[in-house]
Order: C-alpha cells, then sequence, then structure tokens
C-alpha cells in the first residue's frame, strides 16, 4: 500500500488479555467498555472498534501478540499488515455462513459524523467503502465519443464518409459503399476506469478476495506500486477537472484517500461496516483454523451413562466432545485450542479443568483404538517463532499412567496465512516434526526409550 511510513495516533493497536492499567488513555478503555470488548477489569474481544468522536479505530489483536513488545507493535508497518489480517479472517469467517453468527457479532451502528483526519485511518475506510461501492455499482464505464462503420443507429460522420467512401453517381443519386457515424459508448478505456480496476485488485488482495474479473481480466492488471504514487496523484488531480459526474468524483476521492493523501470524507451518510466487526470469544475461531488445518475428522469417544435412584436403568450421559484431532500414520493427536498470553515456560499455563479433559479423551480413545499411541496437546498461538510449532513443557501425574499433557506454541501467523490459503505449509511434515520432537522429550521426562 502506498501509505507514507509515519505513525499515526488514530490507528491504535491493543491485544486481547490486557487489563486496565496496560491502556494509558481513559477514553479508549472506555470506548472497549461500551463495545462489549471488556470482562471485569480485561479485554476479552477480539477485532475493530470505531470511536466516530474522535474519528479512530482501534484493533484488538488476539493474545498470540502479547509476548510482543508493545512499541514494536505500534509500527505503522506492523498495524497495517495486522489490522488487514484481521480483516481477511473475520472476512472468510463471514462467507462461511454458518460459523459466522457463531463466532463473530457486528459493531453497534454510531449516529455520528465523521470528523478529523488520518492517512492511515482513511485509508482503510476507504478501502472497505471501495469494495462495498463496486460490489453494488460494478465497473466505472464512461461515455467516449467514437467513430463507428455501418452503425446505423448513430448519426452519419458526413465528411469522415466522403473521404474515406468513394461514392458512385447513378442517375440523380450517389450510392456509399459504407458510411461512417458518430456516436457515443460505454467503455472501460479510460483512465478513471483502469485505475479504478487497479485499485480494486491491490484491495481484493489485500482482504483476500478474488476479484470478480469474468470478461474484463485484461483491464488494470499493471500493479500500483508499478506507477510512481506522485504520477497517480497528479492523474487524479487531472482527472478532478474533467470529471463531474457523482460517482467518478466519489471514485476520485476514495482513491486519493486509499493511497493515503486525502480525506476519505466522500460520504456523509453513517453506517455499520460489516467488515468492523469482533469476537467475543475469539478461542472459537482459534480452534476452528487448527481444526480445519490439521484435522477435520474428529473421532467420537464413547459415550458416557447415567443411573438414576433408585431404577438403576442407565440413560444416556456425558457425550465427550474433542476440540480437535490429527492422525498420523499409527500416532494419534487430540488436541485442545487454548488462547492465552503466554508468559514464561516456568509454569503451565492451561487450567486444570483442561489438563483433566485431555486425559479422559485420551482414556477413552484408548480403550476404542488400543493399536493407536495417542499424544495430549494444549496448543496456544503465539508469533515470531522459528517453527510452527514449539513445545512449551508437559504436566503429568507420575502416579497415573499416560496423563502426561504438553503444551505447544503454535505460530499464529503461519497457521492463518495457511488457512487463508497465502502461504503453503506442509502440514504432514510438521506435524511428524512436533510428533518425533515430543517422544524424545517424553522418553527424558519418563525415562522410556522413543517408540
Amino acid at each position: 500500500m502506498a501509505i507514507s511510513p509515519m505513525n499515526f495516533p488514530r490507528l491504535s493497536l491493543f491485544v486481547a488479555g490486557d487489563i486496565q492499567d496496560q491502556i494509558s488513555k481513559p477514553e479508549i478503555w472506555q470506548l472497549l467498555v461500551e463495545n462489549g470488548f471488556v470482562h471485569r477489569t480485561t479485554v476479552q474481544a477480539v477485532g475493530f472498534c470505531r470511536d466516530l468522536k474522535t474519528n479512530s479505530l482501534v484493533v484488538v489483536l488476539p493474545k498470540a501478540f502479547g509476548i510482543l513488545n508493545r512499541e514494536e507493535l505500534q509500527k505503522p508497518r506492523n498495524k497495517i499488515d495486522q489490522t488487514y489480517l484481521l480483516v481477511r479472517i473475520f472476512n472468510k469467517i463471514h462467507r462461511q455462513t454458518n460459523l459466522s453468527t457463531q463466532l463473530i457479532a457486528s459493531n453497534k451502528p454510531l449516529p455520528q459524523t465523521l470528523s478529523g483526519y488520518d492517512p492511515i485511518l482513511d485509508s482503510f475506510e476507504a478501502a472497505l467503502k471501495l469494495v462495498q461501492e463496486f460490489q453494488s455499482q460494478g465497473f466505472y464505464f464512461r461515455k467516449v465519443r467514437k467513430s463507428f462503420r455501418d452503425a446505423h443507429s448513430y448519426p452519419i460522420n458526413w465528411a469522415k464518409t466522403l473521404k474515406q467512401s468513394n461514392p458512385s453517381l447513378q442517375d440523380d443519386e450517389i450510392f456509399l459503399a459504407s458510411s461512417v457515424h458518430i456516436g457515443k459508448r460505454l467503455t472501460l478505456a479510460h483512465q478513471l476506469s483502469e485505475l479504478h480496476v487497479r485499485t480494486l485488485r491491490e484491495i481484493y488482495d489485500l482482504i483476500g478476495l478474488r476479484f470478480p474479473d469474468e470478461g474484463f481480466e485484461k483491464i488494470g492488471t499493471q500493479p500500483l506500486s508499478r506507477t510512481p504514487i506522485s504520477r497517480i496523484f497528479n492523474l487524479i488531480e487531472q482527472l478532478s477537472h474533467e470529471i463531474y459526474d457523482d460517482r467518478g468524483q466519489f471514485l476520485l476521492r476514495a482513491i486519493r484517500a486509499y493511497l493515503g493523501a486525502g480525506q476519505s470524507k466522500y460520504s456523509r451518510a453513517t453506517e455499520t461496516n460489516p467488515l468492523l466487526v469482533y469476537s467475543a470469544n475469539f478461542e472459537n475461531i482459534w480452534e476452528h483454523l487448527l481444526r480445519d488445518q490439521f484435522g477435520k475428522s474428529v473421532p467420537v469417544p464413547s459415550c458416557g451413562q447415567w443411573f438414576p435412584y433408585p431404577a438403576e436403568t442407565p440413560t444416556v450421559g456425558i457425550q465427550p466432545k474433542l476440540d480437535g484431532y490429527c492422525s498420523l500414520e499409527r500416532f494419534g493427536i487430540i488436541f485442545d485450542a487454548k488462547d492465552y498470553q503466554l508468559t514464561n515456560q516456568e509454569k503451565w499455563i492451561g487450567s486444570a479443568s483442561d489438563h483433566y479433559k485431555q486425559i479422559i479423551y485420551r482414556s477413552l480413545l484408548e480403550r476404542q483404538n488400543p493399536q493407536t499411541y495417542y499424544f495430549n496437546i494444549l496448543m496456544f498461538p503465539t508469533v515470531q517463532t522459528n517453527n510452527l510449532f514449539e513445545i512449551r513443557g508437559g504436566h503429568c501425574w507420575p502416579s497415573i499412567p499416560q496423563s502426561i499433557v504438553f503444551e505447544v506454541a503454535v505460530d499464529y501467523e503461519k497457521v492463518v496465512r495457511s488457512w487463508l490459503g497465502e502461504i503453503y505449509l506442509d502440514k504432514k511434515k510438521e506435524l511428524f516434526n512436533l510428533i518425533q520432537n515430543i517422544q524424545v522429550f517424553q522418553a527424558r521426562l519418563l525415562g522410556t526409550q522413543v517408540t
């Protein structure tokens, strides 16, 4: 994106799990409270919170980013990258309609007029507005005057017709082999039309959508980055004196705002943007991502039984529900997606109930499939890791066989970008390496041989 590398205070990034004392501005804390992001004294929701009073956008990232230095997180490039990455996540969840209502909610509309000006914030807003406008209006066609041969629905251009045709005189009539007509036709062969398409291609790529260019695949294919930004701004300035229709003027202002050099006050209408949403429980999304990437087929452990007193006739009891499961050869990984901020490795992070459930799941599955060797893993999102999976440690009760539960940090960005189809992960290789490392670690803990 062509945005000047400056620090723009109206776009602020925070991390779920932050407490009130970590947010220095009381007005931002109050904004998060009013929009349902806070539980007691902790920020819990993940997503976007827009304050129309100050024309600011607060982005709350998942707890995976809790390990980062906050100054590092506030760098402009990180702001842009992580804001759009979160947009792409929510956008894909939106498209998976069976999950959308369960995992995310829209921000409530605030009937206030936008004020202020900030290049990055306006750029982000303009990008979303350009997509919405295109989805409702389509491509921007311009009417241009053009000559057509033998197009009899248009008026004849007599000067060109007589010049280009050889008339023949028969009696008192003149015959023309062909005629040239002048008229107006809708076309995309216009500078603004092409700039519009080039901008849309870049925005669609940023938010993870396929650009619907059927029939116009060859229009606007040159990336915006291939043209000096000053040349684009000069073109916009030139076109602003030539184009007077409302839509054309809107597109010029919106594209200029998207490129970071103009205000996005192209519309006074106030509405809630469907992409500015939040999730009150991002752990559900993290669980969905892991299950979608590493194992969609989850085995169902046998159901428990309930014996009412005094009849003692058994009825259906507790039905265990695994968050996720993946298998590789003779190994099975029972994993539970957890969304906690990671601290030092001197202490486990998962709750006691997390560990209890894992041991029960393993015990039930071992009885159903004794030929499979199971591992229990709690998977926590993190960032800036060398490997996709990094073992944090393991907890067990020495007196209970097979009670070890491993805690593994998983690279959030790699998983997300793979889920979005932006990078390729050799999942089988990654899982095999994880199993090998766990086996070695487990053998050291328990004094056994690697199996």
